[in-house]
């Protein structure tokens, strides 16, 4: 999947620092507040992170800020922690505003901050929405460890901000004078759909029918579990950290597996496997529940796999002819796909 960008501006964000990170009573005319604004224009549970979801959730996005000299940002210099981890939050209205405590102003004197955002907002300690946050140091950049969700049904499509000094989306080394902070928030993952057909279309066949009962992903040391992305660089780091291959796609249905795959149980001829019946529709049937996907950590930001072996589906299925109302023949078969190059 191309990466796709979503701009957020924090509308009236009534967000604001100072030169000390302790100080935040000083008079608004002294310290202006630090204005933000939300624009969207793309792509959160097994569904998508956009604007409009971020605003309905109660979670809404996370801020993170840094305090320098007036020398500004550098990976290997000093950098004081200023906003951490802070979550706005937004209230509906005409206009509508984001919130967030506790208030903070701008330096008045020659220092500078830089802002980093994420969304969905999280706890930062990776017990939700697999999100950790790693604090930057006097040589590191700030980090956010992500870890693909256990229950398919759970990922979340993390958006992180562009960490740029141009304009109108700067967000690093910014003073009062710059007035606005405007996030432009990016989709880091892969997102995944699935549809499919049969190769011949059966859909007025009133005899013979195909279920998917089961899809696994083939992989060795591809596709990662965990993996941090720099939020400065805008890199995803190496991991040596991978799923386990088969990677087996779940039914949704199933309250303790809480997977992905839109199954139920059939009602053919007494074949009442729980899978999905692709026969109906020769355009193809979605596996997955409307408007949800799968979200993986991306093997490279710009080529994916580099063979087109190094990711395989393996689909099963049955094909199933009905004999009588209460009995029926089935042949079931394995078939593996080759996902090809640039995927992921």
């Amino acid at each position: 999947m191309k990466t796709k960008h979503l701009i957020m501006a924090m509308a009236a964000l009534a967000i604001a620092g100072c030169s000390q990170n302790e100080i935040t009573e000083k008079s608004p005319d002294a310290n202006p507040a630090i204005g933000f604004s939300v624009y969207t224009g793309a792509q959160t549970k097994g569904a998508v992170t956009d604007n409009t979801a971020i605003q309905a959730s109660n979670k809404g996005f996370g801020i993170c800020a840094y305090l320098t000299g007036s020398s500004g940002y550098s990976t290997s210099g000093a950098k004081s922690l200023f906003m951490d981890n802070i979550q706005a939050t937004y209230t509906s209205g005409t206009p509508g505003s984001w919130g967030y405590s506790p208030t903070k102003f701008w330096p008045t004197n020659t220092d500078k901050l830089s802002f980093f955002a994420y969304a969905p907002y999280s706890v930062g300690d990776g017990s939700d929405n697999g999100i950790k946050l790693v604090k930057a140091t006097g040589t590191t950049d700030p980090l956010v460890t992500f870890a693909l969700q256990t229950k398919q049904k759970e990922m979340v499509d993390l958006v992180v901000s562009e960490s740029t000094n141009s304009n109108p989306n700067k967000t690093i080394d910014m003073t009062s004078s710059d007035a606005t902070v405007a996030f432009k928030l990016k989709h880091v993952l892969t997102r995944i759909n699935m549809k499919a057909k049969t190769s011949v279309d059966i859909s007025s066949n009133a005899d013979t029918k195909v279920f998917i009962t089961k899809v696994e992903f083939i992989q060795s040391n591809k596709l990662n579990s965990t993996r941090d992305f720099n939020m400065k660089t805008g890199e995803w780091a190496s991991s040596t950290t991978y799923l386990t291959s088969p990677y087996e796609l779940k039914d949704a249905g199933n309250s303790t597996d809480e997977g992905i795959l839109n199954m139920a149980a059939a009602s053919f001829g007494g074949y009442t496997t729980n899978s999905i019946d692709i026969s109906t529709d020769a355009a193809g049937i979605s596996l997955f529940p409307a408007d949800e996907y799968l979200f993986f950590i991306p093997i490279d930001k710009t080529t994916g796999t580099a063979n087109a072996g190094d990711v395989q589906l393996k689909i099963t299925y049955d094909i199933v002819t009905k004999t009588s109302n209460t009995t029926h023949a089935k042949s079931t078969t394995e078939k593996t796909i080759d996902l090809g190059t640039g995927a992921f």
